[in-house]
C-alpha cells in the first residue's frame, strides 16, 4: 500500500517501506522525497495533515513508526528547532528494540552538522548526505543508496579470500559488494539485476595484439613455462598453457531513447601462463616494487593495464525448475582460488574454444558451454539472462553474471545426472542446493563456515539473481529482516539450508 497520510487505525495489519519524520517548515521536500519514493514502487507513510496534537497524535505516530521498515529523517536546522515539535518522533524511533541501527537514515540536504551533534544518537546512525544535488542527481542518489544491502550498521572486518587476509587500499575498494557482515572484493561495473542485458547492447571487439609482459615479469613466465613442461613429462599433474584473453576495457554507453547500456568489451590475445604470471601481484621485482605497488595502486581498477588483466570469466546462478540454486565449491586442483565456494557454473573465455582466433567470443555461448560441460545442462532444458559485468579489484580479473532458469529439471535430476558424468568434473568437487528465496540464500551467504569462504564474485551473482527474480525493493527489504534476526541472534546465523548437498 502507498499513502501520503494514515489514520493508523489498522496499523498491526499494514506494513510500510519508509516512514518520513520531518519538520513542518520542510514540508516541500518533503513532499518530493515522498513523490520519489512511491514513484520507485515503495510505500511511504507521512504525516502531511495537521493532526490534532496530544493524546491522538502520539498513538498514530508511535503506530506508524512501528509499522515501517525505515525511518528517514529530512535533516536540516528546521529539522533540530525546539519549535518544529520533532522531539516526540525523536524519542519514538530511538526507543524501540532494534533501533536506531538499519531503521534509521538520515537524509542531509542542509549542512547541520552542529545541530545533529546535539542529538548523538541520531549522530551516531551513518546518514544519506543529499547536500547541494540537483533534483534528478538527488533522485537517483537516494534511489540507489536506499535499494542498497543493508551494511552501515556492521563493523568493516578485513577482507578475505578463504584463509588470506587481502589489504585492499580505499581507492580500489570503493564500491565493491557488501551484504551486512560480508565484504567483498567485487565491484559492480554495471547491471544490477533489475533489467537483463541484452546480447544487441553487448559488442565485444579483440584487438589482434598479444598482452606483452614488462621485461622483469618475462622471467616468472618462463619459470612457470618450464615447472609444467617438467611436470608433464614426469607425469604429474600439470596446467596447461592455454589461448585466453586479456581485458584492455569495457566502454559503456547509453541509448538516446531509454538510456538502456550499450556495452563494449574490448580483449587483447593472452595465454594461461601470462595469467599465472601476472597473478603474482605481490611478488617483489628486482626494483624493489611489485606489480600491485606499480601499476596498480592509486588507480582505477577499471584502467589497468590489460597484461594485469589476463582473465574475464563467465559466471552463471543457475535455478532449478522446483526453485533451488546451485552452489559449487571450486576444486583444490584449479590454479584461482581452489577450495572456495563459487557460482553454479563459470568458464574462462577461450580462444581456443569460443572463437577459433576468427571471430569475437559470444558471451551468451560461452554460459551455454559452461552449462553443458560442468552441469550438462543442454541449451534448450533452460532461460540464460546476463545480469552483470565487474571486476574482483583485490586479484585483477573482470568476470560477467548471469542467471539460468532451468524449464523441466529438478535439483534432484540435477544431482542424477552429476552423478552419471560430466564432460567436465575436474573444476568443481562438490555441489549444495539451496532453496532460492531470500531468507534461506541470505542466509546460507551469511553462515558462518561460508562468509570467508566465496569466491568474489559468488556473493553478488547470487544476490543479483534474487534480484532479478524477486524486484529490487522486495530482495532489499527481506534482506533487512534476514540481517536484523541474524544480529538479534548475537550474529548466530538462524538459518541454514540443506547443507550437505541433500535436496529436502
Amino acid at each position: 500500500m502507498v499513502t501520503a497520510s494514515w489514520t493508523g487505525e489498522d496499523a498491526a495489519e499494514r506494513e510500510f517501506d519508509f516512514f518520513i519524520s520531518y519538520a513542518r517548515r520542510d514540508e516541500v521536500v518533503a513532499r518530493q522525497i515522498r513523490d520519489v519514493l512511491v514513484a520507485n514502487g515503495f510505500s511511504v507513510v507521512i504525516d502531511l495533515e495537521r493532526l490534532a496534537s496530544g493524546a491522538e497524535f502520539l498513538p498514530w505516530m508511535e503506530q506508524a513508526i512501528g509499522a515501517s521498515e525505515r525511518i528517514l529523517v529530512i535533516a536540516t536546522p528546521n529539522y533540530f528547532d525546539p519549535s518544529s515539535y520533532t522531539a516526540h518522533e525523536y524519542r519514538l524511533m530511538f526507543g524501540r528494540r532494534g533501533d536506531p541501527q538499519g531503521r534509521v537514515v538520515p537524509l542531509i540536504l542542509e549542512e547541520c552538522n552542529a545541530e545533529m551533534d546535539s542529538k548523538p544518537l541520531l549522530a551516531s546512525v551513518t546518514p544519506i548526505r543529499l547536500v547541494g544535488m540537483a533534483s534528478s542527481e538527488l533522485e537517483r542518489e537516494l534511489v540507489r543508496r536506499l535499494t542498497s544491502p543493508l551494511t552501515a550498521e556492521y563493523p568493516v572486518p578485513p577482507q578475505r579470500v578463504g584463509d588470506q587476509v587481502l589489504h585492499v587500499d580505499n581507492a580500489r575498494s570503493r564500491d565493491c559488494f557488501t551484504l551486512g557482515p560480508l565484504r567483498t572484493t567485487w565491484r559492480l561495473v554495471e547491471g544490477d539485476g533489475q533489467q537483463p542485458l541484452t546480447p544487441q547492447r553487448v559488442r565485444v571487439e579483440v584487438e589482434p595484439a598479444f598482452v606483452e609482459l614488462p621485461d622483469d615479469m618475462v622471467p616468472w613466465y618462463e619459470e612457470i613455462r618450464t615447472e609444467q613442461e617438467q611436470r608433464r613429462a614426469r607425469g604429474l599433474p600439470h596446467r596447461w598453457n592455454g589461448n585466453s584473453y586479456a581485458v584492455s576495457g569495457l566502454s559503456i554507453g547509453r541509448t538516446p531513447t531509454d538510456e538502456s547500456p550499450d556495452l563494449c568489451l574490448r580483449l587483447q590475445q593472452a595465454d594461461y601462463y601470462t595469467f599465472l604470471a601476472t597473478q603474482q601481484l605481490d611478488r617483489v621485482l628486482p626494483d624493489g616494487t611489485t606489480p600491485r605497488s606499480r601499476y596498480l595502486d592509486g588507480i582505477d581498477p577499471e584502467d589497468a593495464p590489460a597484461f594485469l588483466s589476463c582473465s574475464f570469466g563467465i559466471n552463471v546462478a543457475v535455478v532449478t525448475s522446483d526453485n533451488h540454486l546451485v552452489v559449487s565449491r571450486r576444486s583444490g586442483r584449479v590454479g584461482s582460488l581452489p577450495g572456495l565456494w563459487s557460482s553454479s557454473a563459470n568458464e574462462a573465455l577461450s580462444r581456443d574454444l569460443d572463437s577459433q582466433g576468427r571471430t569475437p567470443p559470444d558471451l551468451f555461448r560461452v554460459a551455454r558451454r559452461g552449462l553443458e560441460e560442468e552441469l550438462s545442462i543442454q541449451q534448450h532444458e533452460c532461460s540464460m539472462e546476463l545480469m552483470f559485468f565487474g571486476i574482483d579489484v583485490q586479484l585483477q580479473q573482470w568476470g560477467a553474471g548471469f542467471l539460468a532458469r532451468l524449464r523441466t529439471v529438478t535439483a534432484a535430476q540435477l544431482q542424477e545426472r552429476r552423478s552419471q558424468g560430466v564432460p567436465d568434473r575436474w573444476e568443481h568437487d562438490h555441489h549444495e542446493f539451496v532453496p532460492f528465496t531470500v531468507k534461506d540464500v541470505v542466509g546460507y551467504l551469511l553462515r558462518e563456515d561460508r562468509r570467508d569462504a566465496w569466491t568474489p564474485i559468488a556473493p553478488a551473482l547470487f544476490y543479483l539473481a534474487l534480484v532479478r527474480a524477486y524486484g529490487k525493493r522486495a530482495v532489499t527489504r527481506d534482506t533487512r529482516r534476514v540481517l536484523r534476526e541474524l544480529e538479534l541472534d548475537s550474529g548466530t546465523t538462524v538459518f541454514t539450508p540443506t547443507p550437505t548437498g541433500e535436496v529436502r
